[in-house]
């Protein structure tokens, strides 16, 4: 038996293997963090009947054994060096005061001509911070930099995967301990056994909690602390949080202005100590749809040619407050009497129920998609792309839409304010009472004026390719990273 997200997480069985499919399996499931349990017990029969596929195999155990090893050549070194006997630990076996001296692991260091940089992330969610990371990690050198990433939040990982094709190793630490002491003791071994130099943490409240510990031991780190918004009506606001480890911080990292004057103004911190960064994006991957491809994708998703399309991107999480754009969509729906319009909505998230419920009978007008790997293809045929969010950073599925020649229309709030040009490549409404009547209304003049729209989908376009490139966006990461490590703060 195993638990469904470690099924989905390794993605299951190989069927394109050689053979010993099940080994495979689970080789998969402990290289990932995932530990198991043999109960002394027998619990079923097993028959053997003829030439089963087990005896046809035995003659080349050898081969398939040499097969698996290649293809988990991390997890065999991990295996003979120890760690992976650690790794398989259960929780209560690991102690807050476990030693962590790396002359007691036969650990192979990190190449020294590389930049060893650990990531600390809460989970491998699909969502906008992930998604950052994610665009960074794929698009650097890996000759250059050895990528240690650490995740504090017990949590599915559908990225898993893309992560890790572009990072050196993964510890997902909730599926080797609980407890945030035994986490701080792990991310202490990896720092001293890996050398890193720069800790970047992305939101991680374990990984603030334990800066000062950190620096104490391991002075030369450099730490970056990377703020996307600043949401001062929600408990768990990041930023709030932050500034209480300024005297740890070395650098903030902030995508957008406005974000930088709330640091400086509101919690003092020193204005040379943050480094305003804007996000970028693979402008070849996402991109205008030809007029082929919007027929065919449309056809493919089962929506006639003649609807236009709304395309709602996001978590379904209160921050973003999916409910708000349900209501929207439905009033649009009730003034339609021509039946124009369709709504998708593309995300995960714990509201995702609640959004189901609230859409009831109106589900092949308003349909979820649910996450989906292939939001460049949905935007090829979308028209406009709709948030509800009531605070941004500066939001990655803004600009993936922007770059595809979409218009964005959302709430005026911190975040979209600093992307969107009023009425040139988007539009922003005003928070009132009247908000949603204010929102469908011009929704709807957007959607049925198509030249209005196609301005704006060239300018927005030509704004991703002028400021939000990606070539752009890794050359200013990349000389972040050196200037830290050569001991430079960076202002």
């Amino acid at each position: 038996m195993f638990r469904r997200a470690a099924w989905e997480g390794s993605g299951g069985f190989d069927e394109q293997g050689k053979g010993y499919e099940d080994w495979d399996f689970w080789i998969q499931l402990t290289s990932l963090g995932w530990g198991g349990f043999c109960i002394p017990e027998l619990l079923f029969f097993y028959r053997r009947h003829g030439e089963t596929e087990s005896v046809r195999q035995f003659p080349r155990q050898n081969e398939l054994r040499e097969h698996l090893r290649r293809k988990h050549h991390r997890a065999y070194s991990m295996l003979d060096a120890g760690q992976l006997e650690y790794s398989m630990r259960q929780s209560s076996a690991i102690s807050a005061n476990w030693n962590i001296q790396s002359d007691n692991y036969m650990v192979t260091k990190p190449a020294d001509d590389k930049i060893k940089i650990m990531i600390i992330m809460p989970w491998l969610i699909i969502g906008g911070a992930e998604t950052f990371f994610l665009d960074l990690l794929e698009a650097m050198p890996r000759d250059q930099y050895h990528i240690t990433l650490v995740t504090t939040i017990r949590e599915e990982s559908p990225l898993y995967q893309r992560y890790d094709q572009c990072t050196d190793e993964i510890f997902l630490l909730p599926s080797i301990c609980e407890l945030p002491e035994q986490m701080e003791a792990i991310i202490h071994y990896l720092i001293e056994t890996r050398g890193i130099q720069i800790l970047h943490n992305n939101n991680s409240e374990v990984g603030y909690n334990i800066l000062p510990g950190l620096k104490a031991r391991f002075p030369h780190l450099k730490t970056i602390a990377l703020l996307h918004a600043y949401v001062p009506e929600l408990p768990w606001d990041h930023v709030r949080h932050s500034v209480q480890f300024d005297p740890w911080i070395d650098c903030y990292n902030v995508c957008r202005q406005s974000m930088k004057d709330t640091l400086t103004s509101l919690f003092h911190i020193n204005p040379e100590k943050i480094c305003l960064l804007p996000n970028g994006i693979n402008t070849n991957l996402y991109r205008p749809g030809t007029a082929e491809e919007y027929a065919i994708l449309k056809q493919g998703f089962n929506i006639p040619l003649d609807k236009k399309v709304v395309s709602y991107i996001a978590r379904l999480n209160i921050d973003k407050d999916p409910l708000k754009f349900i209501s929207i969509a439905k009033q649009m729906i009730a003034a339609d009497s021509a039946d124009r319009y369709r709504f998708l909505i593309v995300g995960e998230g714990p509201l995702k129920q609640q959004v189901i419920e609230a859409i009831g009978s109106l589900s092949s007008k308003i349909i979820v998609l649910g996450a989906r790997g292939d939001v460049h293809q949905i935007l090829k045929f979308t028209d406009v792309m709709a948030s509800t969010s009531p605070s941004e950073g500066l939001p990655i599925s803004g600009l993936e839409a922007m770059a595809a020649g979409v218009p964005v229309i959302a709430f005026a709030v911190r975040g979209w304010m600093d992307l969107i040009h009023q009425h040139h490549d988007g539009v922003l409404i005003g928070r009132s009472e009247a908000e949603e009547l204010d929102y469908a209304q011009q929704l709807m003049y957007l959607l049925d004026h198509s030249e209005w729209r196609e301005r704006m989908s060239a300018a927005a376009r030509q704004k991703i390719e002028t400021y939000y490139g990606r070539e752009a966006f890794l050359n200013r990461y990349q000389a972040l990273y050196r200037l830290l490590v050569s001991g430079i703060i960076p202002h």
